[in-house]
């Protein structure tokens, strides 16, 4: 990671100077024990990508929060990421998961985008053995959760 944020973040060494950062942005991080623990034996890579897609989304459509959550349930890490946007009808959900596919946003939101990101993410979620889903309504914002194994079985 490259810019402003990325030079913000490497300044900050301790985790409580990070989340006040983060904090100061309207970003907030919750991670228990168990999350932050867990260990994933998974294509790193991938799992950025996805990771980075469904912030970079959050952040798009957020008015001024986004929520992050941790958490291993059975034997999968999922991670939760919850905007306070526009939120997407349920008729809708579908179609944020289709490529070239962006439905038509509030005015405080500027189109950006080719709609890949979330149809990339989706599929190199079910690579890994999981998945994501989208729980919102419209004007209640969003929440995409990506349940992935803790390991990767092979194919």
């Amino acid at each position: 990671m490259t810019g402003p944020a990325s030079e913000a973040i490497g300044k900050y060494q301790a985790e409580d100077e990070l989340t006040r950062l983060l904090t100061g942005h309207g970003i907030f991080v919750h991670s228990p024990a168990a999350a932050a623990a867990a260990e994933m034996f998974q294509d790193e890579t991938k799992f950025r990508q996805i990771a980075g897609n469904l912030f970079k989304n959050a952040l798009h459509h957020r008015k001024t929060r986004v929520d992050v959550q941790m958490a291993v349930e059975a034997d999968c890490f999922v991670l939760a990421v919850k905007d306070d946007g526009p939120g997407i009808e349920p008729d809708h959900q579908d179609l944020i998961f289709r490529r070239y596919t962006q439905l038509a946003e509030c005015t405080w939101v500027e189109r950006k985008g080719h709609g890949l990101g979330l149809a990339g993410a989706l599929v190199l979620a079910r690579s890994l053995g999981g998945d994501i889903q989208v729980t919102s309504c419209k004007g209640a914002g969003a929440t995409f959760s990506m349940p992935v194994p803790l390991q990767l079985k092979a194919a």
